[in-house]
């Protein structure tokens, strides 16, 4: 029987590639940025947000595709789960606040705080992670 995709350790390379590819799109979108393309000082307060956000989570998901297969057990699935989140999370969040200061219009109004639920889920799932570890070391 096949293993559920959150059980896999051949998912840790994944997250490993796009947590570089979020880094190398946040250089692009910052290059795209920093030459005067937004004007309005609380559209680039916006674009700065996005790319504080998108960068963080981008080291977040590096992290977990570098160490995440030493994480066995129902820590494993945690893992897979909170990069999952860290991942839409950031295209939900930095996405829609990059288009919007591009824009000027926020594409989807309510795309902005469920992004920001799904990047604080995924770091409840990364301490869930820790509590499992922790459990599992003491039996």
């Amino acid at each position: 029987m096949r293993a559920a995709l959150a059980e896999r350790p051949e998912m840790f390379p994944v997250w490993l590639i796009l947590g570089a590819l979020d880094g190398a799109i946040l250089v692009v979108l910052g290059a795209a940025g920093s030459h005067g393309a937004i004007q309005d000082p609380e559209l680039v307060r916006l674009f700065a947000l996005a790319a504080d956000y998108q960068g963080w989570h981008a080291v977040a998901l590096l992290a977990i595709g570098l160490g995440g297969g030493r994480v066995e057990g129902g820590g494993r699935r945690l893992i897979h789960f909170a990069a999952a989140a860290f991942l839409v999370g950031t295209i939900l969040f930095s996405g829609s606040l990059y288009v919007h200061a591009f824009t000027g219009v926020a594409p989807i109004p309510m795309a902005a705080p469920f992004g920001g639920g799904f990047l604080i889920l995924g770091w409840l799932l990364l301490i869930a992670t820790g509590v499992v570890l922790l459990r599992n070391r003491r039996d």
